[in-house]
């Protein structure tokens, strides 16, 4: 295998260099530091490049002709586009050594640049859940009743929220169920998963709302809780 890294990764550099363009899954295919990279986006002008691996160098030369002497080949040229432009921006980070070999420890089958693609969608889906709950929070004290504001007089800023969050959940169904993980709770308030499960049995205590179903299980489900109040 190591013998057919070199060869392949060595014609693919020649041909590269003589004007031919190539891609893995849609990333480019670019000589840096002498070494055949796959270009990354990264957003914002950025781009990392990511080495190839024996998996993507094999994809390349399967679904790719090399001519390492230039001239007319199968597929030179710019492809036809879409008619939208570009839908796709290069970019690139540079990173330690020992932060590659983690992400690799990490990614298993995955290429890099699918990984990272992976890992920025999804840490962008969390933030984005977090800040349309916290919107929530803020419409749900704006319609607090009086007998409401009166109870959270004395209850702490965290509870307040919390207490906000619960009774705009419940108000969803017709049960006044809602369910919600204690690590959920702690991304919108800013706090820690054990302090947001201490939030929980507070208002529990209080008598605000009650655990009906504990979650866990297949799919590691959240606990559910029943609105107490009118």
């Amino acid at each position: 295998m190591k013998k057919f890294y070199a060869i392949t990764k060595d014609k693919f550099k020649k041909a590269i260099e003589n004007g031919s363009s190539f891609s893995v899954h849609g990333r480019p295919v670019k000589i840096f530091q002498d070494r055949l990279v796959i270009e990354i986006n990264m957003g914002r002008g950025s781009k990392a490049y990511a080495n190839l691996s024996n998996e993507d160098l094999a994809h390349l030369k399967e679904h790719q002709s090399v001519n390492t002497h230039g001239g007319k080949r199968k597929g030179a040229g710019r492809p036809k586009g879409s008619g939208k432009g570009r839908t796709v921006k290069t970019s690139s980070i540079n990173l330690p050594p020992s932060v590659w070999e983690k992400l690799d420890q990490l990614r298993g089958e995955q290429s890099r640049s699918r990984w990272i693609d992976q890992m920025i969608a999804d840490q962008f889906e969390k933030q984005w859940h977090a800040i349309q709950l916290k919107k929530r929070i803020s419409t749900s004290l704006a319609d607090l009743t009086e007998k409401e504001k009166t109870l959270l007089s004395g209850f702490p800023e965290l509870q307040q929220k919390a207490f906000a969050l619960f009774k705009d959940l419940a108000k969803q169904t017709f049960t006044k169920s809602f369910f919600l993980s204690y690590q959920k709770l702690g991304d919108v308030l800013g706090i820690t998963s054990q302090e947001a499960h201490r939030v929980f049995n507070q208002l529990i205590a209080v008598g605000v709302i009650r655990l009906k179903e504990k979650g866990g299980g297949f799919g590691a489900r959240a606990n559910t809780y029943q609105w107490l109040l009118d």
